[in-house]
């Protein structure tokens, strides 16, 4: 389309410049939606989780958020054994949940991601320094807030069989931490 839009405007004769004009708008739009699209499917699937793991596909998305938002982040994280894609990807939407809604409600000037993991579990914590909210009413009517953005981030780590906690209070910002199995049952054992 954006090919075609070009053409076409090039093609066009001089004296039809006010449909030049509109012809680089439309242009500009399609390439616009292109970097959306490429945006889109790159968070719907990021290539580098399936390539190189969910700590350089963490590291990825930080990055990627803090140039996108303007947000400091840093994140920590280790190599880790390949982990069942179940996990890797409901990790790295926790991440990406839990930083779309601190540059939506939090006022956050920094956050801090780290990865982590003991013997037995998988630990994924987002802090960040902004205006923190009251946690129990929030929690027991997240749609009052207009989404269910902590609701879905529990649920993923529930399905896991891990735990979400959040500790968070007016003017003290947001601490969140996933605490998942490394080993996944399989088949509800």
């Amino acid at each position: 389309m954006k090919i075609s839009l070009d053409l076409i405007r090039v093609g066009l004769p001089p004296e039809q410049e006010a449909l030049r004009a509109r012809l680089a708008g439309v242009a500009a739009l399609a390439d616009e939606t292109m970097e959306t699209l490429r945006t889109l499917a790159h968070d719907l699937r990021p290539p580098g989780l399936d390539a190189f793991g969910l700590n350089v596909a963490l590291e990825g998305l930080c990055y990627d958020f803090g140039e996108r938002t303007g947000l400091a982040v840093t994140y920590r994280g280790l190599e880790l054994p390949e982990l069942p894609t179940t996990v890797a990807l409901s990790m790295y939407r926790l991440v990406q949940e839990a930083l779309t809604n601190i540059a939506k409600h939090a006022e956050a000037r920094q956050v801090e991601v780290d990865l982590t993991r003991d013997d037995e579990h998988l630990y994924v914590s987002v802090i960040d320094d902004g205006k923190g909210f009251v946690a129990d009413a929030d929690a027991e009517n997240p749609r009052r807030r207009g989404g269910i953005g902590l609701v879905s981030m529990r649920e993923r780590a529930e399905l896991l069989g891990g735990t979400l906690t959040i500790e968070t209070s007016p003017g003290q910002g947001t601490h969140l931490t996933a605490r998942i199995p490394l080993e996944q049952k399989v088949g509800g054992e």
